[in-house]
């Protein structure tokens, strides 16, 4: 399990930094090499980076409990623009992959061989819907006016490719039945 994931990757091993109590556990040195990984940095940058943390380092600003590290760091651009931009950069590193692998997994339930020949537009639109609606479909109450937008829709797209599935009279036929 362990040859799985990066434990000892430097990287990985540097993100606490942005930790305001853990800042006296590094040194200058290897924030820059933090920074030449995820920022690339010129060596200007590197330079005010590596000074702006020794002297950091030095005072007792810490973050209170209640406030989150993100705006701790964006208030801290003001004494320290370089190490502020490095620290946010380094909270924005995800945590894990979970997130992605979700996304891909709803995509993959999205995008069968059924629906092959969706459009990026309608996969899209699919997705941010599955992910951004939390009830369930099942709970969902459609008014009488979108439902009959529906119908009107789905008459004008089976007279559009010349009757494909219901015709337009069995679709206006079963609207008519439904009381719409």
């Amino acid at each position: 399990m362990l040859k799985i994931f990066p434990l000892g990757d430097e990287v990985l091993s540097l993100l606490p930094a942005a930790d305001p109590s853990k800042k006296k556990q590094f040194t200058a040195s290897q924030i820059t090499a933090l920074a030449s990984k995820i920022l690339s940095p010129s060596s200007e940058m590197s330079d005010n980076i590596y000074s702006e943390w020794n002297r950091y380092r030095l005072r007792n600003e810490t973050c209170s409990e209640s406030e989150a590290l993100p705006s701790f760091w964006k208030t801290m651009g003001e004494n320290y623009p370089y190490l502020s931009v490095l620290m946010q950069a380094v909270l924005c590193v995800p945590h894990s992959n979970a997130a992605s692998e979700r996304v891909f997994s709803m995509l993959k339930k999205i995008y069968t061989e059924q629906r092959s020949e969706l459009c990026s537009d309608s996969i899209n639109s699919l997705l941010s819907i599955k992910l951004n609606i939390d009830t369930c479909c099942y709970n969902t109450e459609l008014s009488g006016e979108l439902l009959k937008k529906l119908k009107k829709a789905a008459m004008l797209y089976n007279e559009s490719t010349g009757g494909a599935g219901a015709s337009a009279q069995e679709t206006a036929e079963e609207a008519a039945d439904l009381g719409l």
